[in-house]
């Protein structure tokens, strides 16, 4: 099936993979998604979708990817992805993430 992907989506797609390379890091491909998905939670387009999308952007810009989807885990995990909705900002929650593990 083709996913139709918003303006405002496919743009905060590409400005991972743009911060991912321009700070000489690794793109958290789990995180990301969930950032975008969340920011653009009206445009209804799955988390594996957008992986997707961010998989063959950070490619062909050769940028590096990691999988790391911990925060996804149904068991051990310090928080659930629903978590991410219950606090002010995305960032806030990705900054009490890191600071977990």
């Amino acid at each position: 099936m083709n996913i139709q992907f918003s303006n405002a989506m496919l743009k905060a797609i590409a400005q991972q993979v743009h911060n991912a390379c321009t700070e000489g890091g690794m793109l958290d491909v789990y995180k990301a998604a969930e950032i975008i998905r969340l920011e653009n939670i009206s445009d209804n387009v799955a988390r594996e979708d957008i992986i997707e999308k961010l998989v063959a952007l950070a490619g062909s810009a050769f940028v590096p990817i990691e999988f790391n989807n911990r925060c996804f885990a149904s068991e051990g995990a310090s928080y659930d992805a629903t978590s991410y909705l219950k606090t002010d900002t995305l960032m806030d929650a990705l900054s009490e993430n890191e600071s977990v593990h």
